[in-house]
């Protein structure tokens, strides 16, 4: 991740490297698009750097390879696909921070949703670890801890009563969302 980030901020940092990764993007007749530099404090930011630099994997590696002085930061076939699995981590948190962020007035009721979609999305990486790398299951788990410490400390019950006084918003809400499956949408509309 480290040499990706400086691999990244090393390019974009100068007019000249610039020019030799457009160059380099043409010359592998691959899309020319900018690498993106990351916020160390922003988990999207670093899904956005890791999902643009496998978008133009092969021309900012070429320019990596082309400069010198860029060449530490060249990442074998292994750190690649490793990034790879750090951005399928990240790509949930990502959507929730996105769908919370189109929510013009945020409350219980989408929290809950949230809350639920990250839990669902991290037990699904736990629990299914085939080929992934250790590291995944681990960030996995140590999210789930952070993420049940800031569930309520009433095992969610506050969260499932105004999820419960929402009732035509959520169903509304969760039907948009795969991981909500009809059966648990369409049992309380049937009583």
């Amino acid at each position: 991740m480290e040499k990706l980030r400086k691999g990244v901020n090393a390019v974009r940092s100068s007019p000249q490297r610039r020019e030799i990764f457009r160059n380099q993007c043409e010359a592998m007749k691959c899309k020319f698009l900018l690498p993106i530099a990351d916020i160390r404090v922003r988990w999207n930011s670093t899904y956005d750097m890791i999902s643009r630099a496998l978008e133009i994997k092969t021309g900012f590696h070429a320019t990596l390879q082309v400069k010198e002085e860029l060449r530490q930061y060249l990442l074998s076939e292994a750190e690649w696909m490793s990034l790879k699995y750090l951005m399928e981590f990240l790509k949930p948190i990502k959507e929730a921070t996105t769908m919370i962020s189109k929510e013009k007035t945020p409350n219980v009721a989408s929290t809950t949703m949230i809350y639920q979609y990250l839990f669902v999305r991290f037990d699904e990486a736990i629990n299914n670890p085939k080929g992934k790398p250790e590291f995944v299951n681990a960030i996995s788990k140590s999210a789930k801890t952070k993420l049940e410490k800031y569930y309520p400390d009433s095992d969610g019950k506050a969260y499932v009563i105004g999820t419960s006084t929402f009732l035509f918003i959520n169903l509304t809400l969760f039907k948009q969302h795969i991981f909500w499956s009809n059966s648990y949408i369409l049992q309380p509309q049937s009583h």
